[in-house]
């Protein structure tokens, strides 16, 4: 049933064609675009919450005083960490490196040293091999 202050429509019912009705007034936004519109909104106002970097349901409880206090390092986890362990500020350069970088010559010299390990491991498993095929299982 109409409301008696409203005209009827020219043309197909509102519902229809897809515009959406709040009560008696009619909206002339098709239902996609206004869906559409609302779930931007939505994600840009929590996106903010996001990126502030805190918790607004941890930041309500804190300031309702029902957050539980915030959990202490084990003694191990607070011996093993180093002093002054926050991030470097941008802009600044992380400081040298005690250890160098190994030279070309240390490199060849590395990677021989490897390869004659592997060889006598392959040596090894070889020969494990050749003494295990020639025990007979009892």
């Amino acid at each position: 049933m109409r409301s008696p202050t409203l005209p009827a429509p020219a043309g197909p019912d509102p519902a229809r064609r897809g515009l959406l009705r709040l009560g008696s007034a009619q909206l002339g936004f098709a239902r996609p675009a206004l869906t559409g519109l609302c779930a931007a909104c939505l994600g840009v106002v929590l996106g903010g919450c996001v990126l502030d970097g805190g918790n607004p349901v941890r930041e309500a409880a804190k300031a309702a005083g029902i957050a539980p206090p915030p959990a202490t390092a084990p003694d191990f986890v607070a011996r093993s960490r180093r002093e002054g362990g926050d991030f470097l500020p941008v802009g600044v350069s992380a400081p040298p490196r005690a250890i160098r970088a190994k030279s070309a010559a240390g490199v060849k010299d590395l990677e021989a040293d490897l390869d004659a390990s592997r060889q006598r491991n392959e040596a090894r498993g070889r020969d494990a091999a050749k003494a295990g095929g020639t025990t007979q299982a009892r």
